[in-house]
Formats: structure tokens, sequence, C-alpha cells
């Protein structure tokens, strides 16, 4: 996940630990929710998890990489999800 490898090491480095460990405990769990997904309970869980994990990046994630990281940090970020993006089927 582009976001992953590009934009949670410079938010790390810049000291927003707490947002990077959300992220990266959110994004593990969708992964092993949407291996459980066969099941209705998982299905569940895993679109309450992705609404609440989306209004996070929204609301605090993101605002705050366009606070404390470079121009050119974001602009890394911004090339990577467009390269993910072009790599999807």
């Amino acid at each position: 996940m582009a976001e992953e490898t590009a934009l949670l090491p410079p938010l790390e480095a810049a000291g927003e630990a707490a947002l990077v460990a959300r992220t990266r405990a959110d994004h593990a769990r969708l992964r092993e929710l949407i291996a459980g997904a066969a099941q209705a309970a998982e299905a569940r869980a895993f679109g309450t998890l992705l609404h609440e994990h989306v209004r996070f990046e929204e609301r605090e994630l993101f605002p705050r990489a366009e606070q404390v990281l470079t121009a050119e940090a974001l602009e890394a970020v911004g090339r990577a999800a467009r390269e993910a993006r072009r790599a999807r089927p």
C-alpha cells in the first residue's frame, strides 16, 4: 500500500508515532477482516472499520501530514499513490 511505504515513514520521522501506529493497526486489522470476510459478522466488522478508518485519515492523518511534511515528501506520496493506482488491475 503506497500509504504505508510513502506516507507513514516520513510522518513517523516527523514525530507522529501515534498517528502512524493507529494507521498501521487499522490496516492490519482490515487485512485480517478481508481474509475472513466470507462470514457475515466479519464483513460487517470490515465495513465498520473501513468507514471509521477513512474518516480518521480524512480528519486527522492527512491534515497532519500536510502540516508536518515537506512539499517534497508530499509530492513523493502523491507519486507513489498514482503509481499504485496504475498498477491495479
